[in-house]
């Protein structure tokens, strides 16, 4: 009696489809369509998350991981619990398999549930409110005959111990800071009616000590406070310099001192 050819452990691990050794029909296009659909999968995600190799490499492991390995251990989990005969070794590695599924699946549901809490945080400012104390207006500036707006100082105060003096134009058009008129993030521009600064003024309650955060544009952007948690030891700001040639940088201040700390091209809570 010919023995039974043994499969190779590579095949235990994931399903590898070749649909030219199936005869024509349905499995032979089932294959193909696994096969595309991996591809695709691979693509979509690394287009989106990926920005170098080491990352486009984790998103191959990921597709395979979640569409692959999972399903496959299950399949494979099914078969042997309708097994007769089985061996210790099948038991103690189907095991392991459903521990290692368990655990991921473990962690895709503690994920989704802090990325809910993230999310809630991050709409509610992370409990960070803040009071109009003085709206005052200031220079009247033109930038043609027909075209004049008035700067006006709105000055806020934080429930996190700062107040910040901000500049906007006293019209709609400081399109850079919708929707501050509401008061609801400190944001500072010039208008298209040339009303307003590139200048926001920050001041500690506990120290009185003051900075002024420059945006040296002369085209427009803004300076925003991004809303962080209570406990980060940092006041982010976001300067978008605007125009054809524009970019945005995040600037971190401490918030014991109001020393400045760093400059960089992103920030974690910036998305």
């Amino acid at each position: 009696m010919k023995k039974k050819e043994e499969t190779s452990l590579i095949h235990k691990i994931i399903w590898i489809p070749n649909y030219f050794v199936y005869p024509k029909g349905f499995k032979q296009w089932l294959a193909m369509f696994y096969n595309v659909f991996l591809v695709i999968a691979i693509y979509r995600i690394s287009t989106t998350t990926a920005d170098n190799l080491l990352q486009f490499l984790a998103v191959v492991a990921l597709v395979f991981f979640v569409f692959n390995f999972i399903p496959f251990q299950i399949y494979r989990l099914i078969i042997f619990i309708f097994r007769k005969k089985v061996s210790q070794k099948e038991k103690t590695t189907s095991k392991l398999i459903l521990a290692v599924i368990v655990g991921f699946l473990c962690l895709i549901v503690w994920n989704y549930f802090s990325g809910l809490k993230e999310s809630k945080d991050k709409l509610s400012n992370y409990g960070i409110k803040y009071e109009l104390i003085s709206e005052e207006k200031l220079d009247k500036v033109c930038v043609s005959e027909d075209r004049c707006s008035t700067t006006v100082k709105k000055v806020l105060s934080s429930n996190d111990g700062f107040i910040f003096e901000t500049f906007l134009s006293d019209g709609i058009d400081s399109v850079w800071c919708y929707p501050n008129h509401e008061n609801k993030i400190p944001c500072s521009t010039i208008g298209d009616n040339g009303g307003g600064l590139n200048q926001m003024n920050v001041i500690s309650k506990k120290t009185d000590k003051s900075i002024s955060v420059m945006n040296g544009s002369p085209v427009g952007g803004n300076i925003v406070r991004i809303p962080t948690p209570m406990d980060y030891p940092y006041i982010v700001f976001k300067i978008h310099t605007g125009g054809a040639s524009c970019c945005t940088n995040f600037r971190l201040y401490s918030k014991e001192n109001l020393v400045f700390v760093s400059e960089s091209s992103s920030n974690k809570y910036s998305k």
